[in-house]
């Protein structure tokens, strides 16, 4: 067993970054210093009392000379920095430079410092979800085709990092597949997305489609937590290495527009009394998409189209049915959310509130 005194969170400005580094000073309050490595300067926000000093890393997981200062003397490491995109056209390089070549590069400089002991990798759910089945109680093994994923470009970029993730062996290792994520500090989630969309349109939010879709949605901080409580069990046991969890909580399991309408009550904001059926919709914006990408190999127009989600998306959120066996997280890694439901809204409500769409 190795002392953690010292730990990495790289992606640590991001929504989750600043709540893993708040629930690390909850409960790893021996920690010498938490290191935030982000191309994003990090500023507390979040409420709470800080005693561990930080330190932060300007960069990104591309550039060997920061990775290389910014883990010297580190024990610990959340690989949470990521590119992570559901647009029509996404930039597949890019997701290959950042989520494959810089997981890759990263993993390599941990074992040069050669003080790294635990490897905590932010995976995502996109890798086990379809576009032609329901993603119903699904457990953590096996894989999906290719052909049938909703997000292809970003899932196999995550893919291929969880590989380089399993294959390392000079350390612990363990994926954590995060989904949807709601609370304060959000800015690009599919709750801010549908409290933009209201604005546009006077406060009200279009229903689309027969309102019976279900996607597991979890609190911010239930996810923070568990990272913590996934690294304390490593900590505990050195045998403990090549796992992969997901990392859910108690969000009710329900249709999209009923999870959405306290977020938007909380601005005076309310759903459509009518609702638009899915198909009609989403089969000629599948039709759109195509002529699109055909466009696109002539002409680049992503700066133009930069901001339209893709098929998948609607596919995705307004029609497939999506949520997860929490088993293992709950025995195995031997964690139960901190905050109830009731607790993760009336934490977040007031942010929704007043956060600028």
């Amino acid at each position: 067993m190795h002392q953690i005194e010292n730990v990495l969170i790289t992606g640590g400005s991001s929504f989750l970054g600043h709540h893993l580094v708040k629930h690390l000073e909850l409960f790893l309050p021996n920690l010498k210093s938490i290191r935030i490595l982000d191309d994003a300067k990090f500023v507390k926000t979040l409420d709470y009392e800080s005693k561990i000093p930080r330190e932060y890393f300007e960069g990104t997981v591309l550039s060997p000379e920061v990775l290389t200062e910014a883990l010297f003397g580190v024990q610990a490491v959340f690989h949470l920095y990521e590119y992570k995109s559901h647009a029509m056209i996404p930039d597949k390089e890019k997701f290959n430079k950042i989520n494959v070549e810089g997981t890759k590069l990263l993993l390599e400089i941990c074992k040069m410092v050669g003080t790294v002991k635990y490897f905590v990798f932010g995976s995502a759910i996109e890798v086990m979800i379809s576009r032609k089945i329901h993603t119903v109680h699904h457990p953590e093994q096996g894989r999906l085709p290719f052909d049938t994923f909703a997000f292809p470009e970003y899932a196999e970029s995550k893919l291929a990092a969880e590989d380089l993730v399993l294959a390392e062996n000079d350390f612990q290792t363990f994926i954590v597949r995060i989904g949807p994520m709601y609370g304060e500090l959000d800015t690009d989630s599919w709750v801010m997305g549908r409290l933009r969309q209201a604005k546009k349109f006077n406060g009200v939010m279009q229903v689309v489609g027969d309102r019976e879709n279900v996607f597991q949605h979890t609190y911010v901080g239930n996810v923070a937590y568990g990272l913590v409580c996934v690294l304390q069990k490593m900590f505990g046991d050195s045998s403990i290495t090549k796992e992969i969890t997901f990392l859910l909580d108690d969000t009710p399991l329900l249709e999209m527009f009923k999870n959405i309408e306290p977020f938007l009550n909380a601005r005076n904001y309310h759903l459509s009394k009518s609702s638009v059926p899915f198909y009609p919709v989403y089969l000629p914006y599948c039709a759109l998409e195509m002529i699109v990408k055909l466009v696109n190999k002539v002409v680049d127009v992503r700066p133009f189209v930069d901001r339209w989600p893709s098929s998948g998306y609607f596919f995705t959120y307004f029609y497939n049915w999506i949520f997860f066996k929490r088993v293992k997280c709950r025995i195995f890694v031997q964690y139960k959310p901190l905050y109830s439901f009731k607790q993760a809204v009336d934490a977040c409500l007031p942010y929704y509130a007043n956060v600028e769409l």
